[in-house]
């Protein structure tokens, strides 16, 4: 007989302040990197040192707005826990997907603490490996959400994701041994 899933059912959702950080961040990053370009538009000669700075500008506006597109399809505001996965929805410029993630069905974790580091974007994968979702540290009680993930997924990428914290992480492992 299975055991029966003690997952609470929580919502986690992020800050009024960091959710106007992560909607309108990019705009302001992108105006500020327009702000340096007003010197090249001034010189009346253009050498090619300058042509090459105009080319580095444009190539950060363009990493900055494509890692930001690319996140925005996958940050959502509001992740909620039930019995056997995570609903996610209220993305980001009111996407109107939820997208639905059962525990069993995640075959990766990636960033953030997942990987051992104390900041970052988090990120899990489903299926054959496309990112399903991801959060930041910055979201409401994460570090529930992300013990909530741990002790729902796949005893093999639990250890995975255990073997990357390093020693915080054999202190989690030994208190999930003494649970059994």
């Amino acid at each position: 007989m299975k055991p029966e899933n003690k997952t609470p059912e929580m919502t986690f959702s992020y800050s009024k302040t960091y959710r106007f950080i992560y909607r309108y961040g990019n705009i302001v990053m992108t105006f500020l990197s327009l702000l340096y370009i007003s010197p090249f538009l001034m010189k009346p000669e253009k050498t090619t040192q300058d042509i090459v700075f105009l080319v580095f500008i444009f190539l950060i506006i363009f990493l900055l707005d494509w890692y930001f597109i690319s996140l925005i399809k996958v940050l959502p505001y509001k992740i909620e826990t039930t019995k056997d996965g995570l609903r996610c929805s209220d993305y980001f410029y009111g996407l109107t997907k939820v997208t639905e993630i059962k525990f069993n069905e995640i075959t990766r974790l990636k960033g953030g603490i997942f990987d051992g580091k104390p900041t970052g974007v988090m990120k899990i994968f489903t299926g054959e490996g496309k990112e399903s979702v991801a959060f930041f540290q910055k979201m409401n009680k994460s570090e529930t959400l992300v013990a909530i993930i741990l002790s729902n997924v796949r005893k093999e990428l639990y250890d995975e994701v255990i073997k990357n914290l390093g020693e915080t992480g054999q202190i989690l492992k030994s208190k999930r041994k003494s649970k059994s």
